[in-house]
C-alpha cells in the first residue's frame, strides 16, 4: 500500500472462487490480503490460498497504480490552482473601483468634507499598502483631533502622508472642581463663615480671594489625605496660608460685597 492510502478495493466477483474454500482457509485467505495491502509481506506454504490470492494480488497493484497516478495528478492541479491565485492580478478596473470603496469609508470616517474631487484622485494613485497603513491609523488620528477645525485638511493629509506621522494623545485636562466633592464643602463652609472677613481683613476683593482659594485647593487636592480631612480643617489651613500668600489689596467701596460666584 502507499503512503496515507487508507483503504483497498476488494471486488465482489471474487465470491465465485472464495465461496469454494473451506472456511478456515477463506479466514486465512482474508488475513493473508489484509497483511498484503499493509505491506506485512506475508508468505504463505499453502498452495491453494496462493493460487487464489494471486489474481486478488495482481488487482490490488492495478488499483495502487491508479490511485497514484490520480494523486499525481491532484497535486499538480492543487499546485497550478494555487500558482495561478498567486498570479492573478486584478485590472486596473478593478482595483480603482475596490480602492473608490475604501475612499468612501475614509472620506465617512474623516468627516472633514472639503474637497472630495481631488482627494479621491490623489487617493486612488495610493498604493495599496499605504491604503491598509491609513485603514490601521485614521480612527487613532480622529480621536486625537475631535475638533475638526485643528484636523488637516483630508487632501492635506492625504498629499503629505501623514498617516505615518507620529500620533501624540493630548494630556488629559483633570478639573479639581468634578473630581473632588470635597471641595463644594469647602466653598460652602467659606462662604458661611468666613468670606467677608476675609475680604474685609485684607482690604481685598471677592475676585481676589476667590483667585486665592482656587490656587490653594488645585495643590491641596492633590495631597493623600485631602479627602479624609475635615472640611473645617482645610479652610483653617487656607485661611493661615493667606497669612503668607495675601490677596491683593483693592479699594474697597461697598462694607458688604455680593458674593455671586458663591451663592450660585
Amino acid at each position: 500500500m502507499a503512503e496515507n492510502k487508507k483503504s483497498f478495493l476488494l471486488y465482489a466477483n471474487i465470491i465465485e472462487v472464495v465461496s469454494k474454500l473451506p472456511d478456515d482457509k477463506a479466514g486465512q485467505l482474508f488475513k493473508h490480503i489484509l497483511e498484503y495491502v499493509n505491506d506485512l509481506n506475508p508468505k504463505t506454504e499453502d498452495l491453494m490460498i496462493e493460487l487464489v490470492f494471486l489474481p486478488i494480488k495482481q488487482r490490488l497493484k492495478a488499483d495502487l497504480d491508479i490511485w497514484e497516478k490520480k494523486k499525481i495528478g491532484y497535486s499538480k492541479a492543487g499546485k497550478a490552482s494555487v500558482e495561478a491565485r498567486k498570479n492573478k492580478k486584478e485590472s486596473p478596473e478593478e482595483n480603482n473601483n475596490l480602492k473608490a470603496e475604501k475612499f468612501n469609508k475614509f472620506w465617512d470616517i474623516y468627516n472633514k468634507k472639503q474637497g472630495k474631487k481631488k482627494c479621491l484622485t490623489k487617493f486612488l494613485k495610493l498604493k495599496n499598502s499605504d491604503i491598509l497603513k491609513i485603514a490601521e491609523t485614521i480612527e487613532n488620528y480622529i480621536k486625537s483631533t475631535p475638533d475638526i477645525k485643528f484636523r488637516k485638511d483630508p487632501y492635506t493629509y492625504l498629499n503629505g502622508e501623514h498617516w505615518n506621522d507620529e500620533i501624540k494623545k493630548e494630556p488629559k485636562v483633570i478639573s479639581y472642581r468634578s473630581k473632588f466633592t470635597t471641595i463644594d464643602k469647602v466653598i460652602e463652609l467659606f462662604k458661611e463663615t468666613d468670606f467677608s472677613k476675609t475680604i474685609k481683613k485684607y482690604k481685598s476683593s471677592e475676585e481676589r480671594v476667590k483667585e486665592r482659594l482656587d490656587e490653594f485647593l488645585e495643590k491641596e487636592v492633590f495631597k493623600a489625605d485631602f479627602k479624609n480631612r475635615p472640611t473645617d480643617e482645610v479652610l483653617s489651613h487656607f485661611i493661615n496660608s493667606l497669612q503668607f500668600n495675601p490677596p491683593k489689596k483693592v479699594i474697597i467701596i461697598d462694607e458688604n460685597p455680593i458674593v455671586p460666584w458663591l451663592s450660585k
